[in-house]
C-alpha cells in the first residue's frame, strides 16, 4: 500500500489502502467495504482464464463490485451483478466508481444479485455439475461416487458458508 501511495502521490483522504490482510480478516474487511474492485488487465491468460476466488468471496459477502470487462470475469458476473469497466482505462474506472458510489441503491441491488449468484458456485455445486456431466456422457460412470464422496465433509468455500450465517 505504501509503495502504491508513493507512486500515486497525493492521496484522497477518503481512500484508504490497508495493504495485505491475513486471510482470517478478509470477510470482515469485505463486509465493511463500500466497493470491491477486480481491475484485471487483458494480459496473458487473464483475458480468458483467471482464478475467481477473490471475486466470489466479495460476491458472497455482499460487496458492491467494479470488475474489468473480460471474458474470464464475465463467467461470474454481468451487468446485473457488477459494474463492468474497460480494463486499463483509469478514467473510465474513476468515473464508473464515482457513479456507483453516488447511487447506493443500484450498488446494493447489484451486490444482492451477485451474492445470490455466488451461492450457485460452491465447491459442492461444482462437483455435482461435474458428476452430472460425467454421468450424462458416460465418462467414469460409477454409482458409488456422489458429490459427498468427491468433496468429503466440506460443504463449500469457508467464506461462502460463513456469509450465510
Amino acid at each position: 500500500a505504501a509503495a502504491l501511495q508513493a507512486r500515486v502521490g497525493a492521496w484522497p483522504s477518503n481512500a484508504i489502502l490497508h495493504g495485505h490482510r491475513p486471510y482470517g480478516e478478509v470477510a470482515s474487511w469485505l463486509r465493511a467495504a463500500d466497493l470491491a474492485c477486480v481491475p484485471n488487465i487483458p494480459e496473458g491468460l487473464s483475458t480468458v482464464s483467471t482464478s475467481p476466488l477473490k471475486l466470489y468471496e466479495a460476491m458472497a459477502l455482499g460487496a458492491p463490485l467494479a470488475v474489468s470487462d473480460l471474458p474470464s470475469l464475465r463467467e461470474a458476473v454481468d451487468e446485473s451483478t457488477a459494474l463492468l469497466l474497460p480494463p486499463g482505462d483509469s478514467a473510465a474506472w474513476a468515473q464508473g466508481i464515482s457513479a456507483l458510489l453516488a447511487d447506493p441503491a443500484l450498488a446494493q441491488t447489484r451486490a444482492t444479485r451477485a451474492r445470490d449468484r455466488a451461492f450457485e458456485h460452491t465447491w459442492v455445486k461444482r462437483a455435482q455439475r461435474i458428476l452430472e456431466f460425467m454421468s450424462s456422457s458416460g465418462v467414469g460412470a460409477d454409482p458409488r461416487v456422489g458429490p459427498s464422496s468427491v468433496v468429503g465433509a466440506h460443504s463449500g468455500a469457508p467464506l461462502l458458508e460463513q456469509s450465510r450465517e
